[in-house]
C-alpha cells in the first residue's frame, strides 16, 4: 500500500467561513499513476491539526481496474523470394508487420544457421517516440501498425537461414517473448564450371606426330655418345586440367616440351601423355621407343677363275678391304659413328 499526501493548494475552496477559513473544499484530477496494470482501492482519509495522529475520517473507492497496455504482435515475417542465388550476388529481404506499433521500443533482428549457429550479426532497431530509426525510414511505415518491405539483412553468403524478429515493447521485455521466424530461407551457391573437354591437340617425337606413328626404332651403337630426342605435346586447356607424361609424371603446363635420352640398346619403353579433368573424364595418346644395335650382314662370295682372292693383291692396286670409305656416304661410316636412325 502505498500512502500520497495531497497538499491543500491542489484544491479549491467551495465555502469560507466568517474567518475566510475554507468550510468545504472540492479536489478534482489528482494524478495517482499506477505503476502497473491491475486492480486498485484508494482510501481517503482526512487528518485534522489538532490530533495529527489519527484521521478524522475516511472514505475507500471502489476497485478501479487499470488495463494493461496493449502488446505489440508480429503478424507475419517472411523473404521476398523463395530462394536467392549467390552467382547473382542476391541479398536476403524482409517483409513484416507489427500491431500496435506504437508500443515498440525495439526490434532487434537475428539469423541462425540450421545447426543453431548464428550466420547474420544482430541488428536492432530502436524506436524513440514514435519515430522510425534511419536503417528502416525507407522500408517502413509507422501507424497504428508498422509495416515494412524489402529489408535488406546484409545475408548475400550461400547458406541456409532462419531470420527471428523479436518485439521490445515500450514497458519493458514481455514473458513470455514478442518473436516470429521465417521459414527457412536459401541462398544457393554459385554452380561449379563444368569439366573442361579432354582433348590431345598433338604429341610428338622429334616433330612427328605419335598417332602416325606409335613406334618408333632407332639403331644405335652401344659405344657412342647418349642419344636425346625431343618429345613436344600440346593439350586444350583448362583449370581443372592435369596432364601427365608417364612415367616422368606431372606436366604443370598444356603446352610443352621435354628432352629425352634414349637407352643403349637393346632397349624398350612405352611413353604415355594423359590427359585428366577433374570429372575423371581422361584421353590418353602413346608412343613406343625402342633401340637395337646396328646390324651389317656381309654376304659371302665363292671367288670364281682369275678372281682375287680375298686379302690378295695385284701388283699396283689396292686391296678392296683397305679403300677408305668417300666422304659424306653415311651408308659406309662404320656402326659406332652413325647417328641414331628410325627405321
Amino acid at each position: 500500500m502505498t500512502k500520497n499526501t495531497i497538499p491543500l493548494s491542489q484544491c479549491k475552496p467551495q465555502q469560507l467561513t466568517p474567518g475566510n477559513n475554507p468550510a468545504t473544499i472540492t479536489c478534482q484530477n489528482i494524478r495517482m499513476n499506477p505503476t502497473k496494470a491491475g486492480s486498485y482501492t484508494y482510501k481517503l482519509e482526512v487528518i485534522s491539526r489538532q490530533n495529527p495522529n489519527q484521521p478524522s475520517d475516511f472514505k475507500e473507492t471502489d476497485t478501479i481496474v487499470v488495463k494493461p497496455l496493449p502488446v505489440p504482435k508480429i503478424g507475419q515475417i517472411s523473404s521476398t523470394k523463395p530462394f536467392y542465388e549467390a552467382a547473382k550476388n542476391e541479398e536476403i529481404m524482409l517483409t513484416w508487420e507489427i500491431s500496435d506499433a506504437k508500443q515498440i521500443k525495439e526490434l532487434r533482428l537475428i539469423s541462425l544457421a540450421p545447426d543453431g549457429s548464428v550466420n547474420s550479426q544482430l541488428k536492432r532497431y530502436p524506436i524513440v517516440n514514435n519515430t522510425l530509426p534511419a536503417q528502416l525510414k525507407n522500408f517502413c511505415t509507422l501507424t497504428n501498425n508498422l509495416i515494412c518491405k524489402n529489408v535488406p539483412t546484409g545475408a548475400k553468403q550461400a547458406g541456409d537461414y532462419t531470420f527471428k524478429l523479436t518485439v521490445i515493447p515500450k514497458q519493458g521485455e514481455a514473458e513470455p517473448e514478442i518473436a516470429k521466424n521465417t521459414p527457412n530461407i536459401k541462398i544457393k551457391p554459385i554452380p561449379p564450371k563444368p569439366a573442361t573437354p579432354v582433348k590431345i591437340v598433338y604429341f610428338k617425337i622429334n616433330g612427328q606426330d605419335a598417332s602416325e606413328k606409335p613406334k618408333h626404332v632407332y639403331e644405335i651403337n652401344k659405344d657412342r655418345k647418349p642419344v636425346d630426342i625431343i618429345l613436344s605435346w600440346k593439350v586444350e586447356p583448362g583449370e581443372d586440367i592435369k596432364v601427365e607424361l608417364l612415367p616422368f609424371g606431372d606436366v604443370q603446363k598444356p603446352q610443352g616440351s621435354k628432352t629425352y635420352t634414349l637407352s643403349k640398346p637393346p632397349s624398350s619403353v612405352t611413353i604415355t601423355l594423359r590427359v585428366t579433368n577433374k570429372a575423371g573424364e581422361q584421353t590418353t595418346q602413346s608412343v613406343t621407343l625402342e633401340t637395337v644395335e646396328p646390324s651389317r650382314v656381309i654376304q659371302p662370295q665363292t671367288p670364281s677363275p682369275g678372281a682375287i682372292v680375298p686379302g690378295e693383291t695385284v701388283p699396283g692396286e689396292t686391296a678392296p678391304g683397305t679403300a677408305s670409305p668417300s666422304p659424306g656416304t653415311p651408308d659406309r661410316l662404320s656402326p659406332i659413328e652413325l647417328p641414331p636412325k628410325p627405321d
